[in-house]
């Protein structure tokens, strides 16, 4: 696995973004590393931005304070930028992008960090809560993982944008 310590999904309240990357985390301590999951809500309830922060670590963690700078920054919305921007771009490594478009994406490329463009549209009629499952594909790619049995028993969706994930 590459060192990939820190990582931040982006996404909106409701979508499942804590149960999800709940799940990830569950796969990564079955594989021997320290995950820690902590979310990260506005003050509103409904529609409101959620972040999920996770640590991956090879022993115990002692830090629970935010991931400052992450290596990976997972946007499961595009239109997240807007608001986001300066946060997406803290990302030391990649910046994972769900959007329609390279355009958008390419939004937040430089700076020595690559861009992953995920188009989760492409795929027909996605519900928001199997955005932020397919986004997990984009995850394990760049982590290096290729557990394929872990990929198909969670999302079909998953191993597709593990496979269609564009680094741009």
């Amino acid at each position: 696995m590459p060192e990939i310590s820190g990582i931040i999904f982006y996404g909106r309240s409701g979508d499942e973004l804590l149960k999800t990357v709940e799940s990830l985390a569950q796969y990564l301590i079955k594989q021997g590393f320290y995950v820690m999951v902590y979310p990260e809500y506005d003050p509103e309830r409904r529609e409101t931005i959620a972040k999920v922060h996770m640590r991956i670590l090879d022993s115990k963690a002692h830090g629970r304070g935010p991931i400052k700078e992450p290596d990976v920054v997972v946007v499961t919305d595009h239109r997240l930028l807007d608001t986001h921007a300066d946060e997406v771009m803290s990302a030391r490594k990649y910046v994972i992008i769900n959007a329609p478009s390279r355009d958008i994406a390419m939004k937040v490329s430089g700076a020595g960090k690559r861009v992953i463009y995920v188009n989760t549209s492409r795929y027909g009629r996605v519900g928001r809560n199997d955005v932020v499952t397919a986004m997990l594909g984009a995850v394990l790619r760049v982590m290096g993982i290729e557990d394929m049995d872990w990929l198909r028993s969670n999302s079909t969706l998953a191993k597709l944008t593990y496979n269609d994930a564009e680094i741009l």
